[in-house]
């Protein structure tokens, strides 16, 4: 006969191996993303898409090999690092933003310094996905493969000498044969091409962002979704394909919640007596997920214990420990649709995050110290390089886990010059009729190659306030000179990191972001 004590233990241990399966599993990932390349066209993309899919496979217990940019010698190193971590692990994943190439029915990843000249050049400087994806399929339980690549023709339709086949796009790839089975996805179908997208993440990248979290849905549901959304997004001209042989049991990255077990023998109001055995289960839980809820639920089921003055510290550095950190940004000015035109007096940038905090709509912020003035803004358009500002965004910490989260780095493609303007003519082959804003001045410079240097704020013949200046091979010889009201923009693309680590923000809930 089993002991009352022995079968709560067992009700428990079933109770929290349903709840939590990383408890039972470990979940490796590799994750790169190459976009500043050498030889072939720079994508701006890619870094952003793999940090945060790295973040978010953190926050949902991945043990993740990271690289961003990594020329043939790093990506190497870094696959043999996932490799030995995929070992022995239950769940493998890999995930790959950037250049890749089909030549005769392989797919190759391409490094930042890739020679592109030659067919056999560019497959001893890659690196064959196949190599990567198989290398481990036979060692884990579950296989998951994720490829945001084929985002253009890297070799600008000038082909590759050699005796081989490259073919528009890339080669399907068929999954694995692991215990529970394999998943493979693709932002397009094979031989077609995806889009970088006009954000800070590709379009296929941000449906996955945008589901990854969601409480128990199955990955072959939540890819049917990104699917949809992929396809909402891009008007039909992208279609994620995916492959899956996985087995009925499927693969979810968030799983249900904790459920309460109604079988666990409740302790009487005046005793607070629990088994050991229930005692050390709850703990270890605690222990393992390091979340408020494992920690309540002992408390709840265990108050007497020797352990509970622990429970209630822990508990309570989980609680305070801010949900929000501050990402700032030196030098870089935010441009987008302000909530107030004239701006609101702040001190500092921490209080102007607060305050963007306390506006539901305000997604970004831009702050000027010298003028302690904070503009709030609903989106962010085109960031813009501009001495003595500082910009903000919010990012949140992944889960309920210690980690601080990793804040993305910012893409500017202009540089801006307040209360001057460009000398010499206006280019007349160039001149957006009725621009009355500077966002949309910039986006015009911005979608067109020929503009490289532009000014808002002197008021053209049809009406534009927008005007683009002649261009040489010396650059912009005619200088620039003071003007009150303008602005002089050069089109420089550069990507910026925070100034400081993450700042946390304790008390600000952004729960209907």
């Amino acid at each position: 006969m089993i002991s009352r004590s022995v079968s709560a233990f067992m009700v428990l241990a079933c109770w929290l191996l349903a709840g939590v399966p990383a408890l039972a599993e470990k979940r490796v990932a590799l994750v790169i993303g190459n976009g500043q390349y050498q030889n072939i066209e720079v994508l701006k993309n890619p870094a952003n898409d793999a940090s945060a899919i790295r973040q978010a496979l953190t926050s949902r217990g991945f043990e993740v090999s990271f690289g961003v940019d990594l020329d043939r010698e790093k990506m190497a190193d870094l696959v043999a690092r996932y490799e030995t971590a995929a070992s022995n692990a239950d769940v493998a994943l890999i995930y790959y933003a950037g250049h890749a190439v089909q030549i005769d029915g392989e797919n190759y990843l391409l490094p930042v310094d890739v020679n592109a000249e030659k067919q056999y050049t560019v497959r001893i400087n890659s690196i064959k996905l196949s190599d990567i994806y198989e290398s481990v399929g036979s060692e884990v339980d579950t296989s998951l493969l994720f490829v945001d690549a084929c985002r253009n023709d890297p070799f600008k339709g000038r082909g590759l000498r050699g005796t081989g086949t490259v073919s528009r796009g890339l080669a399907p790839v068929q999954p694995l044969r692991t215990k529970n089975g394999s998943f493979v996805g693709f932002a397009t179908e094979s031989g077609e091409v995806a889009s970088d997208g006009d954000g800070i993440n590709s379009p296929y990248t941000e449906a996955i962002l945008k589901h990854i979290h969601t409480p128990d849905i199955d990955i072959d549901v939540m890819m049917s979704r990104v699917g949809d959304y992929v396809r909402s997004a891009t008007g039909g001209k992208q279609t994620p394909s995916r492959v899956s042989s996985l087995s009925s049991r499927g693969f979810k990255f968030n799983p249900e919640s904790l459920p309460v077990p109604t079988e666990v023998p409740a302790p009487t109001q005046n005793s607070g007596q629990c088994s050991p055995v229930v005692e050390e289960a709850l703990w270890r839980t605690a222990e393992t997920i390091k979340t408020v809820e494992g920690y309540k639920r002992f408390l709840e089921v265990c108050p007497s214990s020797a352990l509970a003055p622990e429970a209630y510290k822990r508990n309570a550095e989980l609680v305070n420990k801010p949900k929000w950190y501050l990402a700032l940004y030196e030098g870089v000015d935010f441009w987008g649709m302000d909530i107030e035109e004239k701006g609101i007096e702040t001190e500092t940038a921490e209080n102007c995050a607060r305050a963007c905090a306390a506006n539901t709509s305000c997604k970004v912020f831009t702050f000027v110290p010298d003028k302690k003035v904070c503009y709030l803004k609903t989106d962010m358009d085109i960031p813009i390089l501009q001495k003595g500002i500082l910009s903000g965004v919010f990012i949140e910490r992944p889960g309920s886990g210690p980690d601080i989260p990793e804040a993305p780095i910012i893409e500017t493609r202009f540089s801006a010059f307040p209360g001057l303007a460009h000398r010499g003519p206006i280019n007349m082959n160039w001149q957006p009729s009725g621009v009355s804003t500077v966002d949309a001045c910039l986006r015009s410079c911005d979608q067109e190659d020929s503009c490289i240097f532009v000014t808002f704020g002197e008021r053209q013949s049809n009406g534009s306030r927008c005007g683009q200046r002649f261009v040489s091979i010396l650059g912009d010889i005619f200088g620039k000179t003071d003007k009150r009201g303008a602005t002089a923009f050069d089109k420089v693309r550069s990507y910026i990191s925070p100034v400081t680590a993450p700042i946390p923000l304790p008390g600000v809930e952004l729960s209907q972001r």
